[in-house]
């Protein structure tokens, strides 16, 4: 006996009843196609995802990968703090911040960005808020430099390292660009 695949396209109706907005009754319905296969079944189409579905998201090099200890106390011309990183996706640190060591003096932090927020960062500061910029070239497949920050881009992926440091801006324009370059090689 022959056992045939099983495939099935079936189309689905959501309804949300029940809400109400200033008292008045909402009903909202959407159809979406649900297909159903049997194990062993080969895959529907990468072309059946809904129109508007959100693609799926390339994972991101750990923040925490991208500079060295030693590389951010270059950076920043004294010692920090060791590493310490925050925020998670796809179990990779999205931030990774070198803090000033309260043992040397002066002030000093080093913080690497990696992910969507670091395009919003960019986007706020040059868009919206007006900073000056200028496009180093030859880094990334993107780049964008303004005073204490550099936010560079490989592939789909954006970075961003910001330095705070006390002493002049343009002193820091190179340091910061090296440090880009060795970040985006990591990954």
């Amino acid at each position: 006996m022959k056992i045939r695949p099983f495939l099935a396209v079936l189309p689905v109706v959501l309804v949300l009843g029940g809400c109400a907005v200033d008292g008045t009754p909402i009903a909202a319905a959407r159809q979406v196609t649900v297909t159903v296969t049997a194990p062993g079944d080969a895959p529907p189409p990468e072309s059946s995802a809904p129109a508007g579905s959100i693609p799926a998201k390339t994972p991101l090099p750990d923040a925490c990968s991208l500079l060295t200890q030693e590389e951010a106390n270059t950076l920043a011309g004294r010692t920090l703090l060791d590493m310490e990183p925050a925020g998670v996706e796809f179990g990779a640190a999205t931030m990774c911040q070198f803090a000033g060591n309260p043992e040397d003096p002066g002030i000093a932090q080093v913080t690497v960005f990696v992910g969507d927020g670091v395009e919003k960062s960019l986007q706020i500061d040059r868009d919206t808020l007006k900073h000056t910029f200028t496009q180093p070239a030859g880094i990334g497949d993107e780049a964008w430099q303004e005073d204490g920050n550099i936010f560079v881009r490989k592939g789909t992926v954006w970075v961003q390292i910001s330095l705070v440091l006390l002493t002049d801006d343009a002193e820091n324009v190179v340091p910061l660009q090296e440090a880009a370059k060795l970040a985006l090689s990591r990954f």
